[in-house]
């Protein structure tokens, strides 16, 4: 017998990084840094399945048609897919122990099974053709190409939502490069996957099917990641609180509701600006037209987004920020996300200032100079929209882990009343009285709205406080 092999010592477990919950010297703006940064590029990488959709479908025969389907089908699917959103909210502030993260996993199960039977009612009856051709005014050869594609984004927010269950468990628990890495996964499974399906599926389904078919890879293969991540880098979680008290499933559906509600509030923001656009439009005889109106606002927001979407995880980092018992860290996070936002709007203000937002608007989306023209005003005065943008995902992410879910839901209705009374304001007195351009309106209407959802959250913050609204029955460790 080999005595060597009888004495070689038990395989030692890889180090975990530390949560950033644990109750350690608080860490450095560096290490916060660090545990941001893949988050805000998972931010950005979500910005970018569309484009390169849309990039795919220009070069297939049929182009205009498949653009314009995928357009709506995408608008409709992204209201199906508002429910599953907040999964992250939830996973970042409830996915403290194993208990709380199994009952997550079977509450989302039974959600998305109650959302997808809704929605394969809408495209597989006669309420689809109602919807598009009735109300929408869609055009029929629209309509049929549409149907197939959403018929096919009815799966695609599944991964969705039990991807972002998981990222926000990893999130609570300080595993922000794994998050990272399944964008990674998500972007080469999307690219993979158009470049295997252009040339064997084009001429059979329309180009806009391909491209739900791409995404909805993507998003799947991003999941798959992430649930593999999770259950590799958790399984150390404690079985349940350290007080002993479960989460139940009335406190989980009284708690996620209003997110839910938030984030289908959310989804009528572009509809209304939409709509007000074209109003404008229409009060200003010698402006833009309609059609180039909302061209110029498209094409601005492009440039915008591509730009904010680093902040579209920061409400999930003040959660877990929130959580961390050292007031330090709390501080410090605050700041880092502040000036994150800071940083961002100085990389618009670059933009417009420098050549660099013409060169978009001339060479990657080839606008006219009409549009051009129009574009480029409403970049400028878009610049404090990132900060803007940051600091609402700190304070929500804040009342979020209070556990003050209606507060949210309560600014997101707001929200959307102001932007109708700017817009109301706009087209019958700012237009004509003082000749201001559609894409001027919605741009002030952008910052005016997302200024008061940043106050009106500060104020739910501030009546607040973190230890009065934790409450009883929140573990340990969690209370400054």
């Amino acid at each position: 017998m080999n005595m060597r092999r009888l004495a070689r010592p038990a395989p030692v477990a890889r180090p975990r990084p530390a949560p950033m919950v644990a109750a350690d010297t608080p860490p450095g703006y560096r290490r916060l840094a660090v545990f941001v940064a893949p988050l805000v590029f998972t931010g950005w990488m979500m910005t970018t399945d569309t484009p390169i959709a849309n990039a795919a479908l220009a070069r297939l025969p049929d182009a205009q048609q498949s653009l314009a389907a995928l357009v709506v089908a995408f608008s409709l699917a992204l209201v199906y897919e508002a429910p599953h959103i907040m999964m992250i909210e939830a996973g970042t502030t409830l996915a403290t122990n194993r208990q709380a993260l199994s009952l997550l996993r079977r509450f989302y199960v039974r959600l998305a099974l109650v959302v997808g039977v809704v929605g394969a009612a809408v495209v597989f009856s006669p309420l689809y053709d109602l919807l598009l051709r009735g109300i929408m005014n869609i055009p029929a050869d629209v309509t049929d190409a549409a149907r197939p594609t959403l018929a096919v984004f009815l799966l695609w927010p599944l991964p969705i939502g039990w991807r972002r269950l998981h990222q926000g468990a990893l999130i609570r628990h300080g595993q922000s490069r794994a998050v990272g890495a399944g964008a990674f996964a998500r972007i080469f499974a999307l690219v993979a996957v158009i470049l295997a399906l252009v040339p064997t599926l084009s001429g059979v389904i329309n180009g806009s099917t391909i491209a739900a078919l791409a995404m909805l890879a993507s998003v799947t293969a991003e999941s798959l990641y992430t649930h593999w991540s999770a259950g590799r880098l958790l399984a150390d979680l404690p079985p349940a609180a350290p007080d002993g008290r479960h989460l139940t499933m009335r406190e989980l559906w009284t708690f996620y509701w209003p997110l839910a509600g938030t984030s289908i509030l959310n989804t009528l923001n572009r509809p209304i600006l939409s709509a007000g656009l074209a109003a404008a439009a229409v009060a200003l005889p010698t402006g833009l037209d309609v059609d180039a109106a909302l061209a110029a606002w498209g094409v601005a927001w492009g440039i915008l987004f591509l730009v904010n979407g680093a902040t579209l995880t920061l409400g999930q980092v003040a959660i877990a920020w929130d959580a961390d018992p050292r007031a330090a860290v709390r501080r410090r996070s605050e700041r880092i996300i502040v000036g994150l936002g800071l940083g961002l709007s100085a990389v618009v203000a670059l933009a417009v200032l420098s050549p660099l937002a013409a060169w978009l608007l001339d060479t990657v989306y080839v606008v006219t100079p009409a549009i051009r023209a129009a574009a480029l005003p409403v970049l400028v005065l878009l610049v404090p929209l990132p900060l803007l943008m940051a600091t609402d995902g700190l304070m929500r992410g804040k009342l979020i882990h209070r556990r003050q879910t209606r507060l949210v839901q309560r600014a997101q209705v707001i929200d959307l009343a102001v932007l109708a009374v700017v817009l109301l304001l706009g087209v019958y007195w700012l237009v004509p009285a003082w000749q201001m351009p559609a894409t001027t309106l919605g741009a002030l209407a952008m910052l005016v709205v997302n200024a008061t959802d940043a106050f009106i959250l500060g104020l739910g913050v501030r009546a607040n406080p973190r230890a009065v609204a934790l409450g009883p029955g929140v573990p340990a460790g969690q209370t400054p």
